[in-house]
C-alpha cells in the first residue's frame, strides 16, 4: 500500500489552494491580495446590483462587509498552509484552523444563494453591528480613551441603524416590547451559520476547534496533542487533520460562494478534487481499497512480495 501523506504534504496542498484562490479572485481582476483593494463584483454577477437604498446603495455595504471576510479567509488559509508545511505544533495548527473557519463561515452565510438581497443586507448589517458593538465596548472600558473612540463607534452604529430604519427594515423587539436599536430581524443565528458552512458537522467542528484555541481541548484531541504521559508525534497528526480538513472545506465553500457572487475564475473539480483527496488521505478518511484503486490508476504497482517488508 502506498504510504499516506503527512501534515507537511497537507500543507503543500493548502498552499496550492491559497494560490488557486488568489488566481481565481484577485488576479482575475489584476489585483494583489495584499494591496488593500476592494473586490468589486464583475459585470453581470449577482453582486452587480443597482439599488436605491440608504443602507446598501448599489450593494456597496454588502460588498464591503464581505470583502473583510474574503480577505481574512485567504490570509488565514495561507497561514494555515505555512504551519502545516513546517509541521508547527498541532495546537497552533488547530487554533488557526478555527480562526479560518469563522470568516469562511460568514462568507457562506452572507452569500448564501438561497436568500434574497434584502436578507443578505440584514445578515451583513448584523455582523457589522456586532463588530462595532465590541469596538464601542472596548472604548467604554478603556481608561485611556478620552471619549473620541467611543463617540466614533457609536456614531457609526447609529448611522447604520438610521439608514436601515429609512429603508423600512425591521428591528428585533426586546422582551419589554421596545425595539433593539442595533439588531435587525431576523437575528443572525450561530447554529445556522455553521450548518450553512459545513452541514451537520458544522457545530462539532466549531466546538472542537474552539476547545483547542482556548487550551481546553476536547478529550478526543489529547492523544494527538500529547496528553500527559503520551508524547506528541507524527503518528497522531492525522487525528488533528480531520478537524483541519473540515475548516478547509468551509474555506472551499466560501471560495465558491465568492466566485459565484462577485465573479472570478471558477475552480474546476480537477483542481479541487486532488487537494481534497490529499487532505482526506492525510486524515485517514480514505479507506485502503479506495487508496489502492487511486494509486493503481496513477501507475503505482505493489512491490514484489519477496521484497516486501
Amino acid at each position: 500500500m502506498p504510504p499516506r501523506p503527512g501534515i507537511q504534504d497537507a500543507g503543500r496542498s493548502l498552499n496550492g489552494l491559497a494560490e488557486v484562490f488568489t488566481l481565481a479572485i484577485w488576479e482575475k481582476r489584476g489585483l494583489d491580495p495584499r494591496s488593500g483593494s476592494v473586490l468589486r463584483p464583475l459585470p453581470g454577477t449577482p453582486g452587480d446590483v443597482r439599488c436605491l437604498s440608504e443602507l446598501n446603495p448599489d450593494n456597496v455595504f454588502v460588498i464591503e462587509t464581505v470583502n473583510w471576510m474574503v480577505h481574512a479567509t485567504r490570509d488565514h488559509l495561507e497561514g494555515l498552509a505555512v504551519l502545516c508545511a513546517t509541521h508547527a505544533p498541532l495546537r497552533t495548527v488547530l487554533a488557526v484552523a478555527r480562526v479560518l473557519l469563522e470568516p469562511a463561515m460568514h462568507v457562506s452565510y452572507v452569500l448564501d444563494e438561497q436568500i434574497s438581497d434584502t436578507l443578505r443586507t440584514v445578515r451583513a448589517f448584523n455582523l457589522r453591528q456586532e463588530a462595532l458593538r465590541q469596538e464601542w465596548q472596548d472604548a467604554v472600558q478603556d481608561p485611556a480613551d478620552d471619549g473620541e473612540a467611543e463617540a466614533r463607534a457609536r456614531a457609526e452604529r447609529d448611522g447604520l441603524s438610521a439608514a436601515a430604519r429609512a429603508d423600512g427594515l425591521a428591528f428585533v423587539a426586546k422582551k419589554d416590547g421596545t425595539l433593539e436599536g442595533y439588531v435587525l430581524e431576523p437575528r443572525n443565528e450561530a447554529a445556522q451559520m455553521r450548518t450553512i458552512a459545513l452541514g451537520p458537522l458544522g457545530m462539532d467542528a466549531w466546538r472542537t476547534l474552539s476547545s483547542a484555541t482556548h487550551s481546553q481541548e476536547r478529550s478526543h484531541l489529547r492523544v494527538a496533542l500529547g496528553d500527559l504521559g503520551v508524547p506528541q508525534g507524527h503518528a497522531t497528526d492525522w487525528m488533528a487533520l480531520f478537524w483541519v480538513y473540515l475548516a478547509v472545506e468551509a474555506a472551499i465553500h466560501a471560495i465558491e460562494a465568492t466566485v459565484r457572487y462577485l465573479g472570478g475564475a471558477v475552480i474546476p473539480d480537477t483542481v479541487l478534487g486532488p487537494i481534497r483527496y490529499m487532505l482526506r488521505d492525510a486524515a485517514y478518511m480514505v479507506p485502503d481499497n479506495e487508496r489502492l484503486a487511486v494509486a493503481s490508476r496513477l501507475g503505482w504497482t505493489p512491490p514484489d512480495s519477496a521484497e516486501a517488508p
